[in-house]
């Protein structure tokens, strides 16, 4: 293809222009905007930093999340659904608004709105908001090189103090629960109504997660690669993990009995989705049949609580609990020193699922045990 070019010496310096395409455009119409450019030129003016400092000053909100996206590359594919989940949710009328037209007002009343149905939301919504905004500052520049914004909108926020108050979940099935939510859980395929090509992998998957105290999303994505059959051990990839570190967990006996009894099936992640070649992404259907079946309210992440919970129940340390869920503490300069191998957790792990496994089959009762008749 051919097109129209200007060359100019612009400070010393060689400045190439395109002006358009041939035959798209034709000579005459190339000629008069050659002359309109070579002026520009003459004022001192790169029109190069000119077109691109007028389409930064245009920038959309949905293109901003996308260039947030492109630069911190690192991110989770978790995080990232999230953001896309509130951008495309709860802003989905200012995606392709300019953001200096998203003004202090408008972000007040949308926190508001969204607070009537979840203040958490509300809350995340405008974190991640005010986080673009920060990033326009640094990544979207005038001709001068000054940045565009300047002002983030989301102040008004913390300003007037219009953040609702979040009480964390700490929920978790208790001990005298756990009988009941694990006879439905393992008991799946029996009893459902209308089981769906993969309740096996929902059963296998919630199991998983019961035992490891894994996040969901790293449950489900894990791959039939990242097991070690020999090491007895599983790897989460940074690339999954949410704070983008690498997650090495040893497999107990009744883990590794998931993990041979599913090795064997087409596709290649362990829990398969709806169809052999993806991955579980929302099994909320069955979970909530199996509230219903068993009455034990529970959510996905309260498996990850129950891990815990009863983790600490046997007395280990804060720091190896927190090397079982993959926590760091950046302020607390030993959790860089302190490595636990993966050799040194098995016998915790494999301790963790003993005692999980003795109270879901009733083995223990309430963890208490009769030393005199």
């Amino acid at each position: 293809m051919k097109s129209f070019v200007v060359r100019y010496k612009l400070k010393g310096n060689d400045v190439r222009s395109t002006i358009g395409n041939y035959p798209n455009m034709t000579i005459a119409q190339a000629r008069k905007k050659a002359r309109v450019l070579l002026n520009t030129f003459s004022e001192g003016i790169n029109p190069n930093i000119q077109k691109k400092a007028s389409e930064a000053r245009n920038t959309t909100l949905s293109q901003c999340l996308y260039d947030y996206f492109r630069v911190n590359h690192q991110l989770a594919g978790s995080t990232v659904a999230s953001y896309n989940v509130s951008i495309c949710q709860y802003l989905k009328d200012w995606q392709h608004k300019p953001l200096l037209s998203i003004s202090r007002d408008m972000v007040e009343k949308r926190h508001l709105k969204i607070g009537e149905t979840s203040h958490t939301r509300a809350n995340y919504t405008m974190r991640l908001l005010r986080a673009l905004f920060n990033f326009a500052h640094g990544e979207y520049e005038n001709e001068k090189g000054e940045p565009f914004f300047i002002h983030n909108p989301v102040a008004r926020i913390s300003h007037k103090k219009l953040w609702f108050k979040e009480t964390r979940r700490n929920s978790f099935i208790s001990t005298k629960d756990i009988p009941t939510w694990y006879q439905g859980v393992t008991t799946l395929p029996e009893w459902l109504d209308n089981p769906q090509a993969n309740t096996e992998s929902i059963r296998d998957y919630l199991l998983f997660l019961w035992l490891t105290g894994l996040r969901r999303t790293e449950c489900a994505m894990i791959q039939k690669s990242w097991i070690d059959s020999d090491n007895r051990s599983v790897t989460i990839p940074g690339e999954v993990t949410k704070n983008g570190v690498e997650h090495q967990i040893p497999l107990s006996d009744y883990l590794m009995n998931i993990v041979e009894s599913r090795m064997g099936r087409e596709g290649q992640f362990l829990f398969s989705g709806k169809t052999s070649e993806d991955y579980i992404k929302e099994p909320k259907k069955i979970v909530n049949q199996v509230r219903a079946r068993t009455g034990v309210h529970f959510t996905i992440h309260d498996l990850r609580r129950t891990f815990i919970t009863n983790a600490e129940s046997l007395g280990y340390s804060g720091y190896t609990l927190k090397r079982l869920l993959n926590h760091r503490n950046k302020a607390d300069v030993t959790d860089e020193y302190i490595v636990s191998d993966v050799e040194n957790l098995r016998p915790i792990m494999q301790a963790i699922t003993d005692r999980l496994v003795a109270v879901a089959t009733s083995e223990t009762k309430d963890n208490v045990i009769k030393l005199f008749t």
